[in-house]
């Protein structure tokens, strides 16, 4: 079963630094703690994710692409979005038109991307983890 990691990377930030990414750790360590069939994809990990403030127009593009494609090919969705991702919100689109489950970590429960595509939101990774524990992955994929 593969699940992807999606979440904020650089959201607004012009100067094309990462926003804090501990989060993609935490979400693996969860996932593999509770579930020992889960192979966690982290496009972080990819990379030509990391290389791509350095790249041209076209391998970045390639990159983009492939992230998606890579999205479309996992079993579920975790995106975590302490603020607004264009990127997430369109893997979220995806996710969400190939009818693989989404779960979201956010506070932001009322925006509009996150209210109308995941299938479960949560306001926080311990929260999160809860409902990990108590069977959620297995909810959401009838496993």
């Amino acid at each position: 079963m593969k699940v992807y990691i999606g979440g904020t990377m650089r959201g607004s930030a012009n100067d094309g630094l990462f926003v804090n990414q501990n989060y993609r750790d935490e979400i693996a360590r969860i996932l593999e703690l509770h579930n020992k069939d889960i192979l966690v994809f982290d496009p972080l990990e990819d990379c030509d994710v990391k290389a791509s403030n350095e790249i041209d127009f076209e391998t970045g593009k390639r990159v983009f692409f492939n992230e998606i494609d890579e999205v479309c090919d996992c079993h579920l969705l975790v995106v975590y979005l302490p603020e607004a991702s264009m990127g997430s919100a369109i893997e979220m689109w995806m996710a969400d038109e190939r009818h693989i489950p989404i779960i979201s970590i956010t506070t932001m429960k009322e925006n509009w991307t996150v209210k109308f595509l995941s299938d479960k939101i949560f306001s926080s990774m311990k929260e999160f983890e809860q409902a990990v524990e108590k069977g959620i992955i297995e909810e959401l994929l009838k496993v």
